[in-house]
Parts: C-alpha cells; sequence; structure tokens
C-alpha cells in the first residue's frame, strides 16, 4: 500500500528536492520507522550530504537539524555507498561501522540509491530498538529506492538536456555578437572609404 501511494504521489513532484522530501515523509513516515535520511552523494564534496529526513532530524518544515556528511567508506551507510548492496544491521552497538547521528539506533537499515550501477545517494533508517527491521522492511526501501533512481534519472537528463541547450543559446548569442562586430567594422569601414573618395 506504501508503495503503491508513493508511486501515485512521485508522479507529481517535479525537483530533486520534491522527490527526496517526498521519500522521507510520504514514503517512509508511512512505514512508522522512528527516522529516515536521505543522503546524495555531492561529486565536488566527495562525499554523502544529508539531503532529506523524517523524525528527529527533521523538527521543523523541511529542515535538518545538525546536518553530517560522510565519506564514501565511512559508516555503514558509506560501506553501502561503496558496495552498492542494502543492509540490516541488528544490533549497532557491536558494529563498528555505525557512527551515531542525532541519538543511537540500536538497529539500522540503509539501501542505496542506483542510476546506472552507479551509487548516488542512500536511504538510511535507524531504530531504538534492537533488531527491528525485517527482510521485508529491505524489500519495500529497495523498491521505494528503484521508483526513487526513475524519477531522479528522468530528472538528471532534464537538467542536462536544459544545460545544454543553454550552452547552444549562449554559443549561438556569441556567434551572433562576433557576427554583428564584424558587419559594424566592414560598415565602419565602408563608410571611411566613401568619405575618403569624397575628400579626394
Amino acid at each position: 500500500d506504501v508503495i503503491s501511494a508513493f508511486a501515485n504521489q512521485l508522479l507529481e513532484f517535479k525537483t530533486i528536492d520534491d522527490v527526496l522530501w517526498g521519500i522521507a515523509k510520504y514514503a517512509v513516515a508511512k512505514l512508522e520507522y522512528d527516522d529516515c535520511v536521505i543522503y546524495l552523494y555531492d561529486k565536488d564534496e566527495g562525499c554523502l550530504v544529508q539531503r532529506a529526513a523524517h523524525g528527529p532530524k527533521n523538527p521543523v518544515e523541511f529542515d535538518i537539524i545538525n546536518k553530517i556528511t560522510l565519506k564514501l567508506g565511512e559508516g555503514i551507510c558509506g560501506d553501502v555507498a561503496q558496495t552498492g548492496i542494502g543492509e540490516i544491521v541488528n544490533d549497532t552497538s557491536i558494529d563498528y561501522r555505525y557512527v551515531e547521528d542525532n541519538k543511537e539506533g540500536l538497529s539500522e537499515i540503509t539501501v542505496p540509491i542506483l542510476i546506472d550501477g552507479k551509487v548516488i545517494g542512500i536511504i538510511d533508517s535507524e531504530h531504538r530498538l534492537k533488531n527491528f527491521y525485517s527482510s521485508q522492511d529491505l524489500k519495500v526501501l529497495t523498491a521505494i529506492s528503484s521508483m526513487l533512481s526513475t524519477k531522479l534519472g528522468h530528472i538528471f537528463s532534464y537538467q542536462e538536456l536544459e544545460r545544454r541547450n543553454k550552452n547552444l543559446e549562449q554559443r549561438v548569442l556569441n556567434k551572433t555578437k562576433k557576427l554583428q562586430d564584424h558587419i559594424d567594422e566592414l560598415e565602419n569601414s565602408y563608410e571611411e572609404i566613401q568619405q575618403q573618395n569624397l575628400e579626394n
């Protein structure tokens, strides 16, 4: 039911932020998890950046308190970002990779967001109880991640198309200006020649 409802809402989202916050606030919130944080990989920074949240990290509207970034390989999220394989940790207190964010969660589920086989983000949730997440949770989050990947892929493609169109428009404007400058020079030269002929 959650996946079906989210699939319908997903059609309405137009921006990356709409999609990410939609997942956190509508899809994951309906699963009744304690929290959810969605990371996207920032190429310029070379790390995972928190972009949307539900639960204690999101006390107000569309705001994330105490944002953290993770390098690839850092924490459970960073590890999943490297392997590209979703994971359930039943007891974070005995997992050396665990990085406490807002408050300690004793179990964690982390699913990669993949586009063309490359990890571009992470969906992560923690719970105060050990052994909270099941294989069914992993399946549901993986399905949500797959829908998210498709939607983000469309948005990224559209943004790239817009960027190329702007570049093309700018190149046309630059060439048009150069051509106009050249025409102006020729007209000035012609006028100078005409003036010289009149003076002679």
